[in-house]
């Protein structure tokens, strides 16, 4: 179901759901932290393979869920906060809807998981690990699994062996 509060147009895509009896992979769950001042302004924009699409935009209040789905193919997700009104939360991905992990920010600054990102229009953020500061976009996107670490190693190792 979709969502839209006050005079902001705060929209939340919340628990979208699939005729299929079982989540497709590439779930993602973005929450507002609950701590002090972590409510504010994010902007998601998600890339199931054909592009970024905008799909949640706006002032998110303290717990809230700003997007909880599952998608049939889900690239990486694009968070975006122009305005100094700063946001914080967590970014998890599933590839079943039911076990989620945290996922890893490539463009981040003082870290890359995402159990706590911060962003920000300015740059008074800090106290935060994980932060994408003055207004600049950020990618996240899921850590491999174990199983999926060591496939592409020894792909790697194969690849390497074969040229030599």
């Amino acid at each position: 179901h979709i969502r839209v509060c006050g005079p902001g147009a705060t929209m939340s895509l919340a628990s979208l759901a699939f005729p299929h009896a079982e989540a497709p992979p590439g779930c993602v769950r973005i929450t507002t932290g609950t701590g002090f001042r972590m409510d504010g302004r994010l902007d998601v924009e998600l890339d199931e393979g054909f592009g970024f699409t905008s799909v949640a935009t706006g002032v998110w209040p303290l717990g809230s869920v700003v997007i909880d789905a599952c998608f049939a193919s889900l690239s990486s997700v694009r968070l975006h906060n122009p305005s100094s009104n700063g946001w914080a939360g967590s970014v998890r991905f599933s590839e079943n809807g039911h076990f989620f992990r945290y996922g890893t920010c490539e463009d981040c600054q003082g870290g890359d998981l995402t159990d706590l990102i911060a962003l920000d229009g300015d740059d008074d953020w800090v106290e935060h690990g994980t932060y994408c500061p003055m207004g600049a976009t950020c990618n996240v996107m899921k850590r491999p699994t174990v199983v999926e670490f060591v496939a592409d190693t020894v792909s790697d190792i194969l690849e390497t062996v074969s040229d030599s």
